[in-house]
């Protein structure tokens, strides 16, 4: 890492050009072992105010969670890339360029490892042009450097974005929720809708088979295809064949 330009005690600020004392300035944190970039809290307050901004892109925001990055880095979403990779821990692995090994095995451990050594060499290509293109894969800055830098109205825009941020993934679970439940309540309609319509369907073969046929109100039993007498009290267990009336 190289060292920043000293003169009489201060250092220079990489936006401004203006040498400022070493207790006021800002240094980000970068992910690897790229060169860190120093401006003074000055210029860190201004881009607090750029990034924080009411009109700000608001899906640039969410990509860094309303938190505030280096003003070097030029692409949000690759620096995205960058940061998903170092919260699972690869970002460092991912940019060594080691050699792939292969070991001689059984068949399905072969293709076990081949198919690893694709799903490494596609997240290394990704990880190499992310870092190519993001400008400064730093880490964000912490709330305690925000407040430090910045005056009372200024940290209140930092705070108000953070929470737009909150509020939408709040929304946005909340959203999916519902979604899930109207999918649940539409599935379970549409299995009411079918076994009522099988129903029907019997009954109409019933209908077809029995036309006489008849059920009781209140017990549901049947259906009897009933014919003969219709005065079924005045027979009292009289069989007939196989059947008793």
């Amino acid at each position: 890492m190289n060292q920043p330009y000293v003169d009489n005690g201060t250092m220079e600020c990489m936006l401004c050009c203006e040498h400022t004392g070493k207790n006021d300035i800002v240094t980000c944190t970068p992910m690897t072992g790229k060169t860190s970039h120093i401006f003074c809290r000055s210029c860190m307050a201004k881009d607090v105010s750029r990034v924080c901004a009411e009109d700000v892109d608001f899906d640039s925001l969410c990509m860094r969670n309303g938190r505030v990055l280096c003003p070097h880095v030029q692409d949000v979403t690759a620096w995205k890339t960058l940061y998903d990779f170092h919260l699972a821990n690869k970002l460092s692995t991912l940019i060594e360029d080691e050699p792939d090994t292969q070991d001689e095995g059984d068949p399905v451990s072969w293709i076990m490892d081949e198919f690893e050594n694709f799903m490494m060499n596609m997240e290394k290509a990704i990880a190499h042009e992310a870092l190519a293109t993001c400008g400064c894969p730093c880490m964000p800055f912490s709330d305690r450097t925000v407040a430090m830098c910045t005056s009372e109205r200024e940290f209140d825009m930092y705070t108000r974005a953070l929470q737009r941020v909150r509020d939408d993934a709040t929304f946005v679970s909340a959203q999916g929720e519902v979604e899930s439940c109207i999918q649940e309540l539409r599935e379970a309609f549409t299995h009411k809708r079918q076994y009522n319509l099988r129903n029907k369907l019997f009954a109409m073969q019933l209908r077809n088979q029995m036309p006489r046929a008849r059920q009781c109100p209140k017990c549901s039993f049947g259906p009897i295809d009933h014919f003969g007498c219709g005065d079924l009290q005045a027979h009292q267990g009289q069989r007939v064949g196989p059947a008793r009336i």
